[in-house]
């Protein structure tokens, strides 16, 4: 009677990397004073994000008990602070719910406006770009943004829709060119976007084809019917086949696409100021 084991290896694939590959996380990562730092905050992060985890699991179970007629799963919480609780606290509650919800939106929409401004445009796009033009098109991006989130959230049904279309494109397009780019000097901006590129394109044609019953991916059958690619020994989603192939491009890459920078001991000096 639970979801079955598809469904846990699919959210698993899709959420682990999600946290590594965290443009907001790196951040501050980056923003660390030394690596000291940087283990002990990633640890004690990793340690709260475990019993944090166990809030909205219980939560969500003690109104399934309290509330066995809730025909819509995402007013749990909302429900049940308002008739568990007492008026003020709740209000509370809620109250700090939205801030936090304000406040992750701001942190990823300074990331995207600073990814497509500074990352994508200025860099191959208009290096020439003055700051002020810079900064007009970083409040431009950030408007668009907000817009296109508001009306996404109108459109999809629930926060688990909005969320999995999130989490399943930021895992699939990033989280092999981090990994490889992390821990080898042979990956490739070439590698890294054909990666990235292959494993959306996957994941958007598993999960958006309408044509016959069953496709042929050579590796497996894709049943549209219910987007689950059948490899013979186990079923996976869209998602997780997606990332899976956008490794195995990065792990070709390093042999068809290797990077051409030298390594690292023979970085002549200023070579990495000149790359930056």
């Amino acid at each position: 009677g639970g979801i079955g084991s598809t469904v846990i290896i699919g959210y698993l694939v899709m959420l682990v990397p999600s946290f590594f590959i965290s443009p907001g996380l790196i951040g501050k990562v980056f923003g660390a004073q030394n690596e000291r730092a940087i283990r002990w905050g990633t640890a004690t992060n990793g340690i709260v994000q475990l019993f944090f985890a166990l809030i909205p699991v219980f939560i969500g179970i003690s109104a399934f008990a309290a509330f066995p007629g809730l025909t819509r799963a995402d007013l749990a919480l909302p429900t049940a602070m308002k008739e568990m609780m007492p008026f003020t606290i709740s209000t509370l509650a809620l109250a700090a719910i939205f801030a936090a919800e304000v406040s992750t939106a701001d942190a990823v929409l300074y990331m995207l406006a600073t990814s497509v401004s500074n990352d994508l445009y200025k860099r191959f796009l208009n290096p020439s770009i003055s700051d002020t033009n810079l900064l007009k098109l970083s409040r431009v991006i950030t408007l668009v943004s907000g817009v296109l989130g508001v009306l996404f959230a109108l459109k999809l049904s629930s926060i688990i829709s909005a969320l999995t279309i999130f989490y399943s494109l930021m895992s699939v397009s990033l989280a092999a060119p981090l990994v490889f780019g992390l821990f080898t000097r042979r990956a490739s901006n070439a590698g890294a976007i054909l990666a990235s590129v292959c494993g959306v394109t996957l994941t958007l044609f598993c999960t958006f084809y309408k044509g016959a019953e069953t496709v042929n991916l050579f590796v497996g059958v894709l049943d549209t019917r219910t987007m689950l690619v059948d490899f013979g020994f186990t079923k996976l989603n869209a998602t997780t086949c997606g990332i899976l192939l956008a490794f195995v491009t990065m792990a070709l890459s390093l042999v068809l696409l290797p990077s051409r920078k030298p390594a690292l001991e023979e970085v002549p000096v200023g070579y990495e100021a000149k790359a930056l």
